[in-house]
């Protein structure tokens, strides 16, 4: 063999080695080299005949498999969105749950605003009563006063009025606290036994009942009063909500439904109709955002609604109600008194009062209380100030007829809510604004005129702060009739 050959082979046989080459490669070559015919490759197994069937069904079984691979990955992208969606759900909850507590903080921080807003207002209205007044009151002194009046059988009226028309509506109710502390038993129905007639209904134990009686819980009653039974009084129901401070309706909307176990929208929703209806609900749906305070909206603001309501007013105007009813439910005394003025000085001084009061489309309203519109009524008790309205309420008390009073003529229930429910000092300003609306008719004389009785001394006493003798002639008169 010659050298070339020998050196072929170890070169192969290295590659051999090295793992470059198969065995098989390394004996063809070797062959090759020596001269020697190639090994034989053996032949491959022919492969078994595929079943046709078979192939079918393992072809199904791949796409099978295939789809369910495919819903695999599905299931898993859908997890990972619902996991994600978990975490932001459960990031919602947690501001949710936070903002829930600052609700109720805020909730708390506004009940107590309201509960101190009524106190101020009493203390409000005692500071500003009559020095007179707060110098002769002694809470035991009229205690004592009281208990002659009642003792024995029958009572002494005009005694016991020289006290209760006398006082603050604050004195009045530290008489009343008084007296139960010292008696055990409260000293409203002890006066509504002792003043009730045998016959008829005399209207001074309701004028007393509204005297002894805290305010805010006298308007929880007049509401619900307003819609008992069958019928509505409208006018009792518009004077507590077109009249109230959002401080008083809180507190008459939140204690109305603790109370007779009925929120007060329903009640109102229940027992009205009509445009009437839909803006008294406004007025109710408005009590927890009303403004309140003395400083009014903006300037433009106040524009912007009174060019609003000029044009709702005009002759051709569709709709004289939207105007005003987008206004007045939430605003507060100063925008009502911002609003007037702008309205007098964009339009030539006209009193959007009186444009109101005479607008003939509000006669079309068919809901009405003794041949007065409800809705125009309404639109007056927010538009008017407080006093004003109050003394609009006497005037119209004093000429109800037969149908809107007693016997007489006269709405004694109307009278007593005015003269009963505000502080005394408030009193004396409507009596005052009454006769400066209806100056040929002085309420001193409408009262000796139209009142009767005791329940006439009593009003005598109220609006012009009689002193002793002066109620005592007054009572002594009525008796002789």
């Amino acid at each position: 063999m010659d050298p070339a050959t020998v050196q072929a082979l170890r070169d192969t046989k290295q590659l051999l080695d090295d793992g470059i080459i198969t065995e098989a490669d390394f004996e063809a070559k070797k062959a090759e080299l020596l001269g020697q015919p190639a090994p034989e490759t053996p032949a491959a197994e022919p492969e078994p005949a595929v079943d046709p069937e078979e192939a079918a069904l393992r072809a199904a079984i791949a796409g099978l498999e295939a789809e369910l691979t495919a819903h695999n990955e599905q299931n898993a992208y859908y997890e990972g969105e619902n996991a994600q969606i978990e975490q932001e759900n459960a990031q919602l909850d947690a501001e949710i749950a936070q903002k829930s507590q600052e609700v109720e903080e805020l909730k708390g921080q506004y009940f107590q605003a309201v509960a101190e807003g009524l106190k101020l207002g009493k203390m409000h209205q005692l500071l500003a009563c009559d020095i007179r007044q707060i110098n002769a009151f002694n809470c035991g002194r009229d205690v004592e006063r009281i208990e002659r009046a009642i003792a024995g059988w029958g009572t002494n009226e005009r005694m016991l009025l020289d006290v209760l028309t006398a006082r603050s509506k604050e004195q009045l109710l530290g008489i009343a606290q008084e007296y139960e502390a010292k008696h055990g038993k409260a000293l409203l129905p002890v006066l509504k036994s002792e003043l009730s007639g045998f016959l008829w209904d005399s209207p001074l134990p309701y004028l007393v009942r509204c005297l002894l009686t805290p305010s805010e819980d006298l308007d929880v009653e007049f509401l619900h009063d307003s819609m008992a039974g069958w019928g509505t009084n409208d006018g009792q129901l518009i004077e507590v909500l077109g009249t109230r401070s959002a401080f008083e309706l809180k507190y008459a909307s939140d204690n109305f439904k603790e109370k007779y176990g009925k929120d007060l929208r329903s009640a109102v929703d229940g027992d009205t109709s009509g445009k009437y209806s839909e803006l008294l609900l406004a007025f109710v749906d408005a009590i927890p955002t009303r403004r309140e305070g003395d400083k009014p909206e903006d300037n433009d603001v106040i524009e912007m609604y009174a060019t609003s309501i000029h044009d709702g007013l005009e002759p051709d105007s569709e709709d004289c109600v939207a105007p005003l009813e987008g206004f007045l439910p939430e605003a507060s005394a100063a925008d009502i008194r911002a609003l007037k003025k702008k309205y007098a000085e964009l339009y030539g001084g006209e009193d959007v009062v009186e444009k109101v009061r005479t607008d003939k489309r509000f006669d079309s309203m068919w809901e009405s209380e003794n041949g007065r519109s409800n809705l125009r009524m309404l639109l007056l008790s927010r538009l008017h100030e407080p006093v004003t309205y109050g003394a609009i309420v006497i005037d119209h008390a004093l000429k109800a007829g037969f149908l809107g009073g007693g016997f007489d003529g006269v709405d004694e229930k109307a009278l007593s809510r005015v003269l009963g429910r505000h502080d005394k000092n408030f009193v004396f300003k409507i009596a005052k604004r009454h006769d400066e609306l209806f100056p040929d008719k002085p309420l001193q004389g409408r009262f000796e005129k139209s009142l009767k009785g005791d329940f006439r001394a009593a009003c005598l006493g109220i609006c012009f702060g009689a002193n002793e003798s002066d109620l005592s002639g007054v009572g002594e008169a009525a008796a002789g009739e």
